[in-house]
């Protein structure tokens, strides 16, 4: 491993793996208040291929810059003068960028306490930088951003506000809400073994907006409702098109919803209208579903279950009560929260129970799926951990009906799995 401290007389062009594409374009933010540290990590991502890149000595140079330009990836160190490299987080998740990286020599537990302090605020974090610092682990970091803003995803368009309500009717009333699907594998073959269907909203001039843009103003309107019954109905229909094996469909439901007590025969007859098993239909629920009226979604979950339709435990792991949902609801299948998977490369903690959870669905006789997995390193140990399923951006993005069948048809799987795929 060549560490930047090596190689301070100046970077070989042998020393880090060839840019990846897309890394050129990035736009990058560097906060560091050492300038030794700061010269090296300069050079570092210069000769990764960084070509936009603004680095800054402390925290208000920092903000003061987000607040004039947009930003695709900021690397910020967690000790800097004046204000600490946490809060400075904190302050820049309100600006424009796309995702985060921390640099820190501190030890494990608080890095993993501020990644997971981002997470909640919804920012997208791409991991963690060790001092010292090598130049293979900022190539990787790189590539991975990169990754993330190829030029083939269309970016979302990010209104100023969230939609008014004249405006969701009329995109109802239009249907150009589209379900994609997020495909979800066998861990162990790279078998497809259903999707998950999530909302995204095609504007007039075909980009993309991703649920964030007005699943809350859909909640907050009360039109949350018909949206998941549109969702459903068009899922159902694309499934006829997937192929002769049956493929799972799996569908987030508001508390909203749940509280509806026509919701169960309703969702039976859109299944048999499609003519699909209710089996074949996976319906998830977060503790935040089962806070506001915890005895309807009991009585609803159990309606659903007589039915034949199955249910997830959603973001598993980060909830206050996340054990007494599995006592007190009738699920089948536990989906472990993304931040203890990209969590799993250099947190010990987070890996001990990643394993105590796997081993909890599977004594449960559940269908385990880990969430968010985006690098080879995570579904290797989430294999050896037994983890029977997962889901993420390693195998698939979310994807609409026509990417959907190709993908089937000719899956981009990572070399362990394709090779066992016929």
């Amino acid at each position: 491993m060549h560490t930047l401290s090596d190689t301070r007389a100046g970077l070989s062009p042998d020393s880090v793996a060839v840019p990846q594409p897309g890394v050129a374009a990035l736009r990058v933010l560097l906060v560091e208040d050492d300038p030794v540290q700061r010269e090296l990590l300069t050079a570092a991502l210069r000769h990764c291929g960084v070509s936009q890149l603004f680095a800054a000595a402390d925290g208000w140079t920092a903000l003061a810059y987000l607040a004039a330009s947009p930003c695709d990836l900021v690397i910020s160190d967690l000790s800097l003068p004046g204000m600490d490299g946490v809060e400075f987080l904190q302050r820049a998740a309100g600006f424009d960028i796309g995702a985060v990286a921390i640099v820190s020599g501190a030890e494990a537990a608080i890095m993993s306490t501020v990644e997971h302090a981002l997470l909640e605020r919804g920012a997208q974090v791409l991991g963690r930088l060790s001092k010292p610092l090598s130049l293979e682990a900022v190539a990787r970091l790189l590539a991975q951003c990169g990754a993330q803003l190829a030029p083939h995803q269309t970016p979302p368009l990010a209104p100023a506000s969230q939609p008014t309500l004249p405006a969701l009717r009329a995109a109802l009333d239009d249907g150009v809400f589209q379900p994609y699907y997020q495909p979800k594998v066998d861990l162990g073959s790279g078998r497809l073994l259903g999707v998950e269907i999530l909302a995204r909203w095609r504007m007039p001039n075909h980009a993309v907006l991703s649920p964030a843009h007005f699943i809350p103003a859909m909640e907050d309107n009360a039109l949350i409702d018909q949206l998941t019954y549109q969702l459903l109905d068009q899922a159902l229909s694309d499934a006829a098109h997937w192929g002769p094996q049956p493929v799972a469909l799996a569908l987030n439901l508001a508390p909203h919803t749940l509280e509806d007590p026509g919701l169960p025969d309703r969702l039976l007859v859109m299944a048999q209208q499609h003519a699909i098993a209710p089996g074949r239909i996976t319906l998830e629920l977060t503790e935040t579903a089962m806070a506001r009226n915890p005895q309807l979604v009991r009585d609803c979950a159990a309606r659903l279950r007589l039915r034949g339709f199955r249910f997830a435990v959603d973001d598993f792991g980060i909830g206050y009560s996340s054990m007494a949902l599995l006592l007190s609801l009738p699920f089948t299948e536990l989906k472990i929260d993304r931040s203890f998977v990209s969590s799993l490369a250099g947190s010990r903690k987070a890996r001990t129970m990643l394993e105590a959870m796997v081993a909890l669905g599977n004594r449960l006789d559940m269908q385990v799926v880990a969430e968010g997995i985006e690098h080879e390193s995570e579904l290797r140990l989430l294999r050896n951990m037994g983890c029977p399923a997962g889901q993420g951006y390693l195998f698939a993005r979310p994807m609409a009906q026509a990417e959907l069948l190709n993908w089937i048809a000719a899956p981009a799987l990572p070399a362990g799995l394709a090779s066992t795929v016929h």
